[in-house]
């Protein structure tokens, strides 16, 4: 018979909880609509995508019934693998609440990064007021998955907390703190090997599962190369048949086809160059009208002088004559304006060497009293010594098409004392003019595009003259190039020099 007071007295095991859990008031969140629409990230982690985590669920709810903690597997995403059922105050209220919901998604995902970091363990105070544990995943030294123990106390919990949150998101009083009661609260000492015991476990399905998905794969790889093979052998010589046989009638289509392609070319360059001097030809229309308005309105001047010196008996023979005189001086003035506008549209037939000083000056003559009418201003610097070679009048329209760009990018923007610098120079054997406005430039997204034929940003625009403009240029053996400096848009043409 043993003495009592000879018997060596036992240390007690220390418990697990402090507050046990209501195991049969919990619920699965595998299912809840909140895990169903998180997107499956199929760029993270390939490895895990191999693994079937389902049978890991009823290992999960076994271990619940046994040891009374919540157990699940989840990714970076936030997204439940596998879990036993979770405590009613996560599942019935704050993952419910979109608000909460936030709350519950960024704490998985922080305690994710923090396993990221290679810690063995974490454990976290979740925004919503519980607290987790997590553990690595790691399969062939791939950090897959995080295995986390959810969803106690440490501590009895912090009553005002929880009564500010019910306040805060209109929980239901009593069916909240109901199930705030069945959250249990737990030895911290005893969570690392129980964090241990589950990964240990979770690794070694995890590697079953991937060794028989990699199996199954291995032999659905072999099945497939081999019926693709035989099919590839099958009808290689088919193919090869039909390859020359499609070879053959190439080689007696093709020049056929080039010819073709480049009639259609020359034809849809010769359909944007009639488009681009409709274009210009109206704009001409509306400069002419500028140009005119003076001269008509001294006309009109002229006639009602006339008019009033007859009636008051001054009409003689001087003021008649002078009169007559200053008509036909206005007169003259309004054909040598036609004359300019169609000279302008003569196409030269050859290059030949002109003043680059003349032919700006020519050029602003077709706008200046559009400009002016509009009050936008204009400033020229120019070497009248400076010789191009080229087309002028092709390179006048070019000019031209530049000019009146920049004066509608200030007319549509609105630019207070709108302003056009024209300045000419020479370098290295190039003749060059610069162009210049305060209209606040081209959008950088839409710059490299200005050049690509009907691309326009105005309202009613064709998209053809700068098209057409760099076509002349080029045919020239000159450039163009656009840029933004200061306050608007530079353009600088270059044509070689003599």
């Amino acid at each position: 018979m043993n003495d009592p007071q000879n018997k060596e007295i036992q240390p007690s095991a220390p418990i697990l909880f402090r507050r046990t859990p209501k195991i049969d008031q919990m619920r699965d969140p595998l299912f809840a609509d909140w895990n169903r629409s998180l997107i499956k990230n199929l760029s993270a982690h390939e490895l895990a995508e191999l693994i079937d985590f389902s049978q890991m669920t009823t290992v999960f709810e076994n271990f619940l019934e046994v040891v009374g903690l919540p157990v699940a597997i989840i990714d970076f995403d936030g997204r439940v693998l596998a879990s036993s059922n979770w405590q009613r105050l996560c599942m019935e209220f704050h993952r419910i609440n979109k608000n909460t919901l936030v709350r519950c998604l960024e704490s998985d995902t922080r305690l994710s990064r923090e396993m990221l970091e290679g810690k063995p363990y974490a454990i976290y105070r979740c925004l919503n007021g519980l607290t987790d544990c997590a553990s690595p995943i790691i399969i062939e030294g791939k950090h897959i998955a995080n295995l986390f123990i959810g969803q106690f106390f440490l501590q009895p919990p912090d009553m005002d907390y929880f009564r500010r949150q019910q306040e805060e998101f209109s929980f239901d009083k009593d069916a909240y703190f109901k199930a705030l009661a069945e959250v249990p609260i737990v030895a911290e000492e005893k969570l690392p090997a129980i964090l241990n015991l589950l990964t240990g476990l979770a690794h070694q399905i995890a590697q079953q599962s991937l060794a028989e998905k990699r199996a199954l794969a291995a032999y659905d790889s072999v099945e497939q190369q081999v019926v693709e093979r035989t099919q590839e052998l099958s009808v290689s010589h088919e193919q090869l048949k039909k390859a020359s046989a499609q070879l053959q009638e190439l080689n007696a289509t093709l020049d056929h086809r080039v010819q073709e392609e480049v009639g259609k070319n020359l034809e849809q360059e010769r359909l944007l160059i009639q488009q681009s001097r409709l274009a210009a030809m109206g704009e001409m229309i509306g400069n002419i009208a500028h140009q005119w308005r003076q001269p008509l309105n001294t006309l009109g001047l002229l006639l009602a002088n006339i008019r009033d010196a007859y009636e008051f008996n001054e009409l003689n023979q001087e003021f008649l004559n002078k009169a007559v005189d200053d008509g036909l001086r206005t007169l003259e003035k309004m054909s040598t304006t036609i004359d300019d506008f169609r000279n302008f549209f003569k196409p030269n037939k050859a290059k030949e060497n002109f003043g680059l000083g003349k032919a700006v000056e020519s050029t602003l003559s077709l706008i200046t009293s559009s400009l002016h009418n509009h009050g936008i201003a204009v400033s020229v610097e120019k070497d009248q010594g400076i010789q191009a070679q080229g087309f002028p009048n092709e390179f006048s329209q070019v000019l031209l098409n530049i000019l009146n760009n920049a004066k509608d990018a200030i007319l549509e923007r609105k630019i207070g004392g709108g302003e056009i610098q024209v300045l000419t120079g020479s370098d290295q054997g190039k003749a060059w003019v610069l162009i210049k406005d305060n209209a606040g430039g081209i959008p950088d997204d839409i710059l490299p595009m200005i050049f690509e034929p009907y691309f326009t940003t105005k309202e009613k625009g064709t998209g053809i003259g700068l098209y057409m403009s760099k076509m002349i240029m080029d045919h020239m053996g000159g450039t163009i190039v656009a840029g933004n400096v200061g306050e608007g848009a530079e353009f600088r043409l270059t044509l070689p020099s003599t």
